[in-house]
């Protein structure tokens, strides 16, 4: 059985996941460089174990309160943040068209469509469930930005303080999933992590300056059980807490 406040590894959750629910995670599949999981083999692949346990941590140690994750996906990252605010009392909000999860194909220059039938979702709920955290994590079926302002809005208004971003692949996919949270980001405090960047970086820099105010960084080391990991592609995140 795994345990929130301590370190956990990939064996551990794909066995623990499998006796929950019988869904099957799979790693070492992935990009050898980015050992992320994938279910039953197949897109989207999640983040890696040193990036799940690193944003679970972040959140705990920050005591954040207001979530929003866009691409839930196979609901692994989902996971590691529900975990961190359920020990913080906090909640999260997270959204997927799941159309990368049907086509099997990674969205760029989506055309909006979202799969409200997807056996993906039912799966995600399945795992929300299991690990009861229902009272923490909000899953939604949604394309951004056309809905994710409305459900950001409808749950908190405003004084988002975590953010988790899964999607953007390109410069101009970040610039419309990132620039609606500007007015509702909480100014005072706020963290927001983006996956990927390494696919359009320069670009990502500069955008996630002009837009938030901060110079953002690449985080390429993680504390593990194991001492220090270096990670090849960079987990990003633009955040006024030190």
């Amino acid at each position: 059985m795994i345990k929130i406040e301590e370190y956990i590894s990939w064996p551990d959750f794909c066995l623990d996941v499998k006796k929950k629910t019988n869904q099957n995670f799979l790693f070492g599949l992935c990009h050898p460089s980015h050992n992320g999981l994938t279910r039953d083999g197949k897109l989207p692949y999640s983040v890696s174990e040193y990036e799940f346990n690193f944003m679970k941590d972040f959140i705990i140690r920050h005591n954040l309160k207001k979530g929003f994750e866009l691409a839930t996906g196979t609901c692994v990252s989902t996971l590691a943040l529900g975990f961190g605010f359920s020990k913080t009392g906090g909640s999260l909000l997270s959204i997927d068209s799941y159309e990368e999860e049907i086509s099997q194909n990674q969205p760029i220059n989506s055309t909006g469509r979202v799969y409200e039938q997807s056996i993906d979702y039912a799966l995600n709920q399945q795992l929300i469930n299991a690990y009861n955290l229902e009272n923490f994590v909000h899953l939604h079926v949604g394309w951004s930005p056309r809905d994710c302002e409305r459900i950001i809005f409808e749950k908190y208004e405003k004084d988002v303080d975590f953010v988790f971003f899964d999607c953007p692949k390109t410069a101009e996919d970040f610039t419309r999933d990132a620039s609606f949270l500007v007015s509702l980001v909480k100014k005072e405090k706020f963290a927001i992590f983006v996956h990927d960047t390494h696919c359009f970086m320069d670009e990502f820099n500069r955008i996630g300056q002009d837009l938030f105010g901060m110079k953002p960084r690449q985080i390429t080391e993680f504390e593990t059980p194991n001492g220090k990991i270096s990670q090849v592609f960079p987990l990003s995140v633009i955040t006024n807490i030190e």
